[in-house]
């Protein structure tokens, strides 16, 4: 029996089979790499090396670096503005100072009056203050901080703070009392630490504010804000005069002798066995005779110098202004004046 089938042959598969992307994937151990390997830079979609870390490619990380460098310079520059505008406002009677709520809120602030600068979103609350609080009398007192917008406006009221006192004092018998409690910001300039701008602002009330300093009382520095403190003897008046040391008693000096003194010099006697056995044999004096000596010179405290008064002056780093964000930090000086004289235990050093 013959089979009525043809032969069989063998499938094509045509055409497709030699097609590049019909390939068979490569194998588990290939080390040829595969395109997830591949990174991009998340700023320009360039592609990274495999080697780097960063996530952006070396371009865009120099352009990002110049551009924070352009930032910087511009708030210095802004900076650098707002404090010449704020030095040439002219000094009026009614703005010359603001007063600064320090009860912790600070929000929703303006300065207000003819001689207060716009700051760019200054967050501090204050007002202003009433034109008679730089003629303070004896009976006015600073309970709290005042915050003058420069340091021209600040030792312009103190001096005038001074010399109200002054006046006062020489047509009344007691000077007034003043409680002066001022402060205001400058740059900080990171070359000068916070015991050379005390020293410096010492020097700057002596000259401008004519404040008369002083032995140095106590001083202090603080690490937690960067501060330090000095507190200084008020000169206002000159200095008192020691006391002399209290006369003697009349009955407490020596009987004085009027036995003749010898022309010339007694001859020295030799002490020998005998004579020292001759004074033992003496009878002791009574009990109840006293032989008296000169009596101890009695030694009077001294008062502190001056009118009593105390100074202190306090600098400590502030980070309150807006550019403090940028790294342009800030230093707040701030100067408590007592005359006359206080207790110089509670007098102040850092205001927690």
């Amino acid at each position: 029996m013959t089979s009525t089938y043809a032969p069989l042959k063998p499938i094509s598969n045509g055409p497709k089979a030699s097609h590049p992307l019909n390939a068979a994937p490569p194998a588990a151990g290939s080390t040829k790499a595969s395109t997830t390997d591949v990174r991009f830079c998340s700023q320009c979609r360039r592609t990274l090396s495999p080697s780097t870390v960063y996530k952006w490619c070396e371009v865009c990380r120099l352009k990002d670096r110049e551009k924070a460098k352009r930032k910087k310079l511009r708030a210095l520059e802004l900076a650098a503005q707002v404090h010449a505008a704020a030095s040439s406002v002219p000094v009026t009677p009614d703005a010359r100072s603001v007063a600064i709520n320090l009860d912790g809120d600070d929000t929703d602030v303006e300065m207000q009056g003819p001689g207060a600068v716009a700051f760019m979103h200054t967050k501090r609350k204050a007002c202003e203050m009433e034109s008679d609080t730089l003629g303070a009398g004896p009976s006015q007192h600073a309970t709290s901080e005042t915050e003058y917008q420069t340091e021209g406006l600040f030792m312009d009221a103190l001096s005038q703070r001074m010399r109200d006192s002054r006046a006062s004092s020489s047509t009344a018998s007691a000077p007034s009392y003043v409680e002066f409690f001022g402060s205001y910001t400058i740059v900080m300039d990171p070359n000068v630490s916070a015991v050379r701008r005390a020293k410096r602002t010492k020097a700057d009330l002596m000259k401008s504010a004519h404040l008369q300093f002083g032995d140095l009382i106590k001083y202090e520095s603080t690490t937690r804000n960067i501060g330090h403190a000095r507190t200084y003897w008020c000169a206002c008046n000159p200095a008192p005069t020691p006391p002399a040391l209290l006369a003697q008693h009349p009955a407490s000096q020596p009987p004085a002798t009027f036995a003749s003194t010898p022309s010339s010099t007694p001859p020295t006697i030799k002490r020998t066995q005998s004579t020292l056995t001759s004074w033992l044999s003496k009878p002791a004096p009574p009990s109840g005779m006293h032989i008296s000596r000169p009596a101890d010179p009695v030694k009077v405290p001294t008062p502190p110098p001056g009118c009593g008064g105390t100074i202190t002056v306090s600098v400590v780093e502030d980070a309150s202004h807006p550019l403090a964000s940028m790294g342009i930090k800030g230093q707040r000086i701030a100067v408590r004046v007592e005359h006359p004289g206080r207790d110089v235990n509670k007098s102040f050093a850092f205001e927690q």
